[in-house]
């Protein structure tokens, strides 16, 4: 039944959006046997990791059930005493600013370590990029593993240049863009992890999908990297 659930929304995301996504696999498809979203939360709720000794409440605020995230220094937040392997992430989110490089993303299935590879600021994880204009490229980071279509994937090895380390990455482009235009607007955002499989919708529209994603149980990160950026209706629905 989880290969057949699987099939069904790998293929059917590349083609016919959400909604018929979620009608099909009605039947086959594990159900949420627990919810985390992100009303009624305060800072208190989260962990966090920042870059230079950044203090969590100068990055981070929850004004009004909208998290916003300045940017800088770069780190994440991260729902405290919570991991999650098979989820829907739904988030709303918006770029308040005019900054075409505003930049963030999802940390999925984060497993930290004690010795923690450089660069420091990018955990072990899957990320689902929230950069604007860029929202759906999924990344393997320090160990974590996806592929997805030969013409929009790459691998580059962990390197060390100029006395400073590159990570080990699996990229994975979106195949569309799928985000609304202007400042006001806010985007949908969607990703699906089950099993070794990875799909992300923005605005109901299917942009990227990956397997043989590490399959292993994590924390999910909202990224503070270099642009403000706002998120707004999360919720976190584990899968049975």
């Amino acid at each position: 039944m989880k290969k057949t659930f699987l099939s069904i929304l790998a293929f059917a995301a590349l083609f016919i959006g959400l909604q018929a996504v979620s009608a099909i696999a009605a039947e086959d498809a594990p159900k949420e046997r627990k919810v985390w979203t992100l009303e009624g939360k305060t800072l208190d709720d989260f962990d966090c990791w920042l870059m230079d000794n950044g203090k969590k409440e100068d990055v981070f605020r929850i004004e009004d059930g909208i998290l916003k995230v300045s940017g800088t220094p770069f780190g994440w937040l991260s729902p405290k005493d919570e991991e999650f392997r098979n989820f829907i992430l739904t988030a709303d989110v918006r770029y308040p600013t005019d900054n075409d490089k505003a930049n963030s993303g999802f940390f999925l299935r984060i497993v930290e370590t004690p010795d923690r590879p450089e660069p420091l600021f990018l955990p072990p994880c899957i990320e689902c990029q929230l950069q604007t204009k860029n929202i759906g490229h999924l990344f393997g980071f320090h160990g974590h593993t996806l592929i997805g279509a030969e013409d929009r994937y790459s691998y580059r090895a962990r390197i060390e240049k100029d006395g400073k380390f590159i990570p080990e990455l699996h990229k994975l482009m979106n195949f569309q863009d799928a985000q609304k235009p202007g400042t006001e607007e806010w985007n949908r955002v969607v990703v699906i992890c089950y099993e070794d499989a990875v799909s992300v919708f923005v605005n109901e529209k299917p942009v990227n999908w990956a397997c043989r994603v590490s399959n292993v149980a994590g924390k999910i990160g909202f990224q503070s990297e270099g642009g403000e950026i706002w998120f707004r209706n999360v919720k976190i629905g584990e899968l049975d």
